[in-house]
């Protein structure tokens, strides 16, 4: 009984596996065709690509972007004296197409990682939905735009920042004035190749820049009268030394300073190099007169300084000289000297402040206008003590004893401060010690006769 059981499942298998091949084989066989051609209803730009195979559908797709980009585009700008004009291919202008990536898809439909089930299914699936691809346009505006650099040789007005002015004693405001530059961006949102049939003509349009200035900002800053003014005098015989001053001055005239703002006598006026125009003048160093670029300056500081402390704005920075100086009481010069000694104070005011500065006959003058508030400042230079400058005699061989000269009167030495007063509206209301200095003392050189006096016959 046994064996007539187990000869009836033998025979049963081999049936099975008679009739099984051809459906596995068959099987095998569609799933190749699927990995070979696309199924049916597979749409590209209108154009049925099913049953047909990669390499098929590559050269569809290269044709279809040689027809997209096989177009011109022909950039213009017009002034009033010349026409610019450059012809450009779509490729040299950034544009391209999504071929690549649409291949990428139609490609994973036949060569994937799907089960064979998987893969069988989706098949089917697009045969039954479809599936549609259009090819279009790709653009890259920074690539655009770098290609229009052929027009960058054009030359558009640029803006003007409205300004203040000093005339007759006064500030009045110039109003700016916009500028124009050639809107590339603009023209790059403008143009759609896809409506080109062949080729355009494109003009680039202008852009419109406002000045970063204008003149109701400037009027709502403030400046509107003189708040404080100091002069100087120096001698315009030494032609060096008027240089550097007059160099100087015309430098910082004009400056404003907004609210806030520090300003930097060494970074406004910069390094005093025969190239910036400055010339060779008398200086101080460390208590000798000697020559050096730009000597002379620090009486334009000087003067400066002296306006800020009678308009009383903040004072960041100063430093007295070694040596008196002449041109104004002691503790109120201020030296300078590029990259060791810099004057600097801050607009501390909720206005802006317009420095006006000028070499009027033998006088420095700056004026600082801004708006006044009742305030008053008074300046109280004190000396302290003051040394007196020794005696240096040297012999002399060719002058007969008893005769003497001074070669170098020297300078008296002093120790002394400066005492600011701020009245407002008439009243004290503040008092402050601006510095405590110490003026060297230099020697007084006399020289002194060692001849015997000759007696005659």
């Amino acid at each position: 009984m046994r064996k007539v059981f187990k000869f009836k499942i033998f025979i049963t298998a081999i049936i099975v596996i008679i009739f099984a091949t051809p459906v596995v084989a068959f099987g095998i066989n569609s799933v190749g065709k699927i990995y070979k051609i696309l199924p049916q209803n597979v749409m590209l730009n209108d154009l049925s690509i099913g049953k047909k195979d990669i390499q098929e559908v590559q050269e569809i797709l290269n044709e279809i972007e040689r027809e997209m980009m096989d177009k011109k585009i022909i950039v213009v700008f017009s002034d009033a004296d010349k026409i610019y004009q450059k012809e450009y291919e779509l490729s040299m202008l950034g544009y391209g197409t999504n071929k690549l990536e649409i291949l990428d898809e139609i490609r994973y439909i036949v060569e994937n990682e799907l089960t064979l089930i998987e893969k069988i299914k989706a098949y089917n699936e697009i045969k039954k939905q479809g599936k549609a691809y259009r090819v279009a346009y790709t653009k890259d505006e920074a690539k655009f735009i770098e290609a229009l650099d052929y027009f960058d040789q054009i030359e558009l007005g640029q803006p003007q920042n409205a300004q203040y002015k000093y005339e007759n004693g006064k500030i009045i405001i110039i109003g700016g004035a916009s500028g124009y530059s050639l809107d590339k961006e603009e023209l790059f949102e403008m143009i759609d190749p896809s409506l080109i049939e062949k080729e355009i003509h494109a003009e680039i349009p202008l852009k419109e820049i406002p000045p970063e200035i204008s003149k109701s900002q400037l009027e709502q800053g403030g400046v509107k009268e003189r708040v404080s003014v100091f002069s100087t005098t120096f001698d315009p015989n030494n032609r060096t030394r008027t240089n550097n001053l007059k160099k100087a001055v015309k430098t910082i005239d004009g400056t404003v300073l907004v609210p806030g703002q520090e300003f930097s006598f060494n970074q406004i006026v910069g390094k005093r190099t025969i190239e910036n125009g400055y010339q060779e003048a008398g200086i101080y160093v460390n208590g000798q007169v000697k020559t050096g670029l730009g000597g002379g300056i620090c009486q334009v500081s000087t003067t400066l300084y002296n306006a800020a402390l009678l308009f009383d704005l903040e004072i960041q920075e100063r430093h007295p000289h070694s040596l008196t100086v002449p041109y104004v009481p002691l503790s109120r010069d201020a030296a300078v000297s590029w990259g060791s000694k810099d004057f600097r104070f801050v607009n501390n005011t909720p206005h802006n402040i317009f420095i006006h500065g000028e070499i009027r006959g033998n006088q420095i003058i700056f004026e600082l206008f801004s708006t006044a508030d009742n305030k008053e400042v008074k300046l109280i230079s004190q000396t302290i003590a003051s040394i007196p400058a020794p005696i240096k005699e040297i012999e002399d061989e060719t002058m007969v004893i008893g005769e003497r000269k001074v070669t170098d009167p020297g300078h008296v030495g002093y120790k002394s401060k400066l005492i600011k007063e701020v009245y407002i509206d008439g009243s004290l209301a503040g008092v402050k010690t601006m510095s405590t200095d110490n003026y060297m003392a230099t020697s007084k050189i006399i020289k002194v006769g060692t001849k015997e006096k000759q007696m005659n016959d």
